[in-house]
């Protein structure tokens, strides 16, 4: 009994499959990583050389369509509106240019998810964050 009680209460966090924190390269030096832990404030933190420089927080709209687990290509599409953001060093506030209107394209298993987040570029490639 001991066993099959100690198996039920870590199992659910050993096997779970959903990931809330994805990582985006935009190049060498810059990057992104966005948080959907809270899914209707999801969080953007903003990165140069390793170094986190700003967070962003963005409000889930409703243009935005959860996956669907009976679907053979399981994606969730998420329309996000930035809400403001934090910027730690000032001087790479120009770094990345965040959008206001920001889309994330979330997949499961092996396909790729990406990211519209800089302002006039195309969207990034993310992968889960371990």
């Amino acid at each position: 009994m001991k066993y099959l009680l100690f198996s039920l209460i870590f199992s659910s966090q050993l096997y779970s499959k959903e990931v809330f924190v994805y990582s985006c390269e935009i190049n060498k030096e810059l990057k992104t990583e966005i948080s959907l832990l809270d899914k209707n404030t999801p969080s953007v933190d903003l990165f140069y050389n390793q170094s986190k420089f700003a967070n962003c927080l963005f409000e889930n709209t409703p243009l935005s369509h959860p996956a669907n687990p009976r679907a053979q290509i399981q994606e969730a599409i998420w329309q996000l509106k930035l809400k403001s953001c934090s910027y730690y060093f000032e001087k790479h506030r120009d770094k990345i240019k965040v959008d206001k209107d920001v889309t994330f394209k979330q997949s499961s298993n092996s396909r790729p998810s990406y990211l519209a987040i800089v302002e006039n570029q195309q969207p990034v490639l993310c992968v889960p964050k371990k």
